[in-house]
């Protein structure tokens, strides 16, 4: 299971806003991974003060090792495939 950024902090943080089902989903998959970009638009928007956490950014690496949440690691063939994704019109996202 691949974590975005928000299902990454609503779960470490406990947050409500992260139904239930879902929780128990995360909590009871083998292999939970979060991909780097993640992390780093955590940092990105705790720098320009778009987004508060509740402890500190350094926490959040000890928080996914406790909980078994392994890091990802992208290489340029992965980009590759980001090309071909199509863009959906609600978020701009792939």
């Amino acid at each position: 299971m691949l974590l975005d950024t928000h299902t990454l902090l609503w779960f470490l943080n406990n947050d409500s806003r992260l139904p239930v089902s879902v929780r128990r989903k995360i909590e009871e998959t083998e292999l939970v991974f979060v991909s780097p970009i993640s992390i780093w638009e955590i940092a990105i928007k705790i720098n320009i003060g778009k987004l508060n956490i509740l402890t500190s950014f350094e926490e959040i690496k000890e928080n996914m090792n406790a909980l078994n949440i392994q890091e990802l690691s992208i290489e340029f063939d992965d980009s590759l495939a980001y090309i071909g994704l199509p863009i959906m019109k609600e978020h701009k996202d792939p």
